[in-house]
């Protein structure tokens, strides 16, 4: 289940309590019917993404969310689904392997440590955009009202949708690779990423960085 940690050490569960203090700011969290046989095809699916990864994404794990977009009046532009393969230890380098309803060809990348601290970076995606998690975590970071700010970690089986103008920053999980499927309401440029302010003036509680 989802969980919100607040900077005033504050913990929070249950989907309704969570999303009382996040719709405000622009964040809405939720569950979806995520059966046990998608679930055995998402753990035996390779790691980085491969084609055949990328196929059962935009087919099968799409399908079975599209109930949920439709039902949150989500009118959607563009898929993009992924994996994030964290480093096997300190100090080492993760990937990342996407594809998108513009390139079905998965794209890989290793990251470095200074590359995955880059996204840590306070800023606001300019697009409404939803997120399904297969495997593994999002965890997010996100300013609250006056100087509160929370983390969230939402699990697989979950949902995370967030409005144009939410302040967040993303914290990559260690040990368990994450699957996921995101919706946008608009297409990417033709670097492949949306319009996104950073504010690097905002200051993050330490204990907001993990």
């Amino acid at each position: 289940m989802a969980i919100l940690r607040l900077s005033n050490g504050e913990v929070i569960t249950g989907y309704s309590e969570i999303n009382e203090l996040i719709v405000p700011v622009g964040m809405e969290v939720g569950r979806f019917t995520y059966p046990e046989h998608l679930e055995a095809k998402v753990k035996e699916m390779a790691k980085p993404l491969d084609q055949d990864g990328a196929e059962f994404i935009f087919s099968e794990l799409s399908a079975n969310v599209a109930r949920v977009v439709k039902d949150l009046g989500f009118s959607y532009n563009y898929r993009r689904g992924g994996v994030f393969v964290p480093a096997k230890e300190k100090g080492g380098t993760s990937s990342f392997s996407l594809a998108g309803d513009d390139q079905m060809q998965v794209a890989s990348a290793e990251m470095t440590q200074a590359d995955l601290a880059n996204y840590m970076a306070p800023h606001i995606l300019r697009a409404n955009n939803l997120h399904f998690s297969f495997a593994g975590a999002f965890i997010k970071g996100m300013q609250l009202e006056a100087d509160l700010q929370a983390m969230i970690y939402v699990q697989a089986g979950e949902w995370q949708r967030l409005e144009p103008n939410i302040l967040s920053w993303v914290i990559f999980p260690v040990g368990e690779p994450v699957v996921g499927l995101s919706f946008f309401d608009q297409k990417p440029n033709a670097n492949g990423a949306h319009e996104t302010d950073v504010y690097p003036d905002t200051e993050i509680s330490e204990t907001m960085k993990f």
